[in-house]
C-alpha cells in the first residue's frame, strides 16, 4: 500500500482556507489517500481553521516540528512578508511548493532569490488569473491576430478597501502593510495584472508610475496607483488600481485596428465590437474555477506553469516602478 500523500498548508487566512478546501475537493475527486497538516504561528487560528475543514487533519504546533515530517506538497499562503522566511526554511528540501503572490516585495529579498533561484525549481506561484476562462479567451484572441495591430491595452481594477475583508480593520488590510513606510502602496495589489501583462502582451520598453492617496488620507498606504507604458512598436499600456471605488470592477480592454475587445472579470463576459457589429461571450459565473485549475496544475503537472522566475519578474517590475517615486 502506498504511503499517504502529505500536504502542508501554511497560513489560516481566507486564501489559505480556499486552497485547503480546493485541495480536499481535488484529492477526494481523484480518490487519493492524503493527509492535511496546518501550521500557523497562532494556535487558536489554526484550531479554528482545522474545524472548518472536512475530514481529518493535523495541526503542527511548532515550526521546528515541520522538518520531522516528509511532505509531498507545501502551500505557502501566509502573510506576504513571511514568504521569504518560508522559502529559506525549505531551501534545501527540494519540495514541490505553491507560494502565493506577490512572491516578495522587498528589494533585498528579490536579490536573495535571484542569487538562489536554482534551489526553487519546484516552486509554483499563485497567479490564478492565468487559469481564468476570460484570460484564456483573451490569449486566444491575441494569438490568432485577426483584428490587425494591437494599439493599446488597459488593465483597470477598483474596489473599496472597507468592503475587501469585512470584520477586519481596513487600515491594516493592504497585503503590503509591513513593507517600508514610504513604499506602502496599492501598487502591490497590481501583481495579478502585471503578471497578466507579461502573459498576454509582454514587457513595455518604458514605464511611468504614479501613486497617491485620494480618499483614505489616514491610512499608512497610498490608495491609488497608475502605470503608463510604451512598447517597442509604439503600442500603449495603462494599468490602474484604486481602493476607493464604490463598486468592484476588474477589466481588460484591448484596442486593435479593427476591433475593441472588452473583458469584464467580475461580470464574466467579453464584448467584441467594431463600428457596426457587437458580439458578447459570456462565461460561467464561478469565481472558484481559476483557483481549482491552478491547484490542479500544481498537484498534477510535473513542470510548473508559473515558475519562480515569473514571480521574480513581477516583483522586480513593481519594485522598480517605485524607485523614482517620492
Amino acid at each position: 500500500m502506498k504511503n499517504k500523500i502529505k500536504i502542508l498548508i501554511i497560513g489560516t487566512g481566507s486564501i489559505a482556507k480556499r486552497h485547503a478546501k480546493n485541495t480536499i475537493k481535488i484529492f477526494n475527486r481523484k480518490k487519493y489517500d492524503y493527509e492535511i497538516f496546518i501550521f500557523s504561528k497562532k494556535i487558536d487560528r489554526a484550531t479554528k481553521f482545522s474545524r472548518n475543514l472536512t475530514g481529518k487533519n493535523f495541526i503542527i504546533k511548532k515550526k521546528n516540528n515541520i522538518k520531522n515530517i516528509k511532505f509531498d506538497y507545501v502551500l505557502i499562503a501566509s502573510d506576504i512578508s513571511s514568504h521569504i522566511e518560508w522559502l529559506k526554511f525549505f531551501k534545501k528540501d527540494k519540495l514541490k511548493i505553491f507560494c502565493e503572490k506577490p512572491l516578495v516585495v522587498e528589494k533585498k529579498d528579490i536579490n536573495w532569490l535571484e542569487k538562489n533561484k536554482s534551489y526553487f525549481k519546484k516552486v509554483f506561484i499563485g497567479f490564478q488569473y492565468r487559469f481564468d476562462p476570460v484570460t484564456i479567451k483573451l490569449k486566444n484572441i491575441l494569438r490568432k491576430k485577426l483584428f490587425g495591430k494591437l494599439l493599446s491595452t488597459s488593465f483597470e481594477i477598483g474596489q473599496d478597501i472597507k468592503d475587501w475583508r469585512k470584520g477586519n480593520d481596513f487600515r491594516n488590510e493592504f497585503a503590503f502593510g509591513k513593507t517600508i513606510k514610504n513604499k506602502r502602496s496599492v501598487i502591490w495589489e497590481l501583481c495579478h495584472d502585471v503578471d497578466l501583462m507579461f502573459y498576454l502582451i509582454g514587457s513595455p520598453s518604458k514605464i511611468f508610475t504614479q501613486e497617491s492617496k485620494v480618499k483614505y488620507k489616514k491610512i499608512n498606504t497610498k490608495d491609488f496607483a497608475h502605470l503608463i507604458g510604451t512598447y517597442k512598436d509604439n503600442s500603449k499600456l495603462i494599468i490602474s488600481q484604486n481602493m476607493f471605488s464604490p463598486s468592484l470592477y476588474k477589466k481588460v480592454n484591448l484596442i486593435f485596428e479593427k476591433k475593441l475587445v472588452e473583458a469584464d472579470f467580475v461580470n464574466r463576459k467579453i464584448e467584441l465590437s467594431s463600428k457596426n457589429k457587437k458580439k458578447k461571450i459570456v462565461f460561467k459565473k464561478d469565481r472558484n474555477i481559476p483557483f481549482i485549475k491552478e491547484l490542479e496544475s500544481f498537484f498534477v503537472k510535473k513542470k510548473n506553469d508559473i515558475t519562480i522566475q515569473d514571480g521574480l519578474r513581477v516583483s522586480k517590475f513593481i519594485a522598480n516602478s517605485q524607485i523614482n517615486i517620492k
